[in-house]
């Protein structure tokens, strides 16, 4: 014979507020990285004319 205790009540939740920001983190590194690569790309350009130029 089973009897009724009482009442479970379950209730989860998720705070993400670390993962959006080591998210936002990583997006800001990947910018950066983005603009370095840019500008080295430039700077590489401005070499190979120099070289044909020579």
């Amino acid at each position: 014979m089973a009897k009724e205790i009482g009442q479970l009540n379950v209730k989860i939740g998720l705070d993400s507020t670390g993962f959006q920001n080591g998210i936002s983190g990583i997006n800001r590194e990947v910018r950066k990285v983005q603009s370095k690569f840019r500008l080295a790309s430039a700077e590489m350009g401005k070499h190979d004319k120099e070289l044909d130029s020579l």
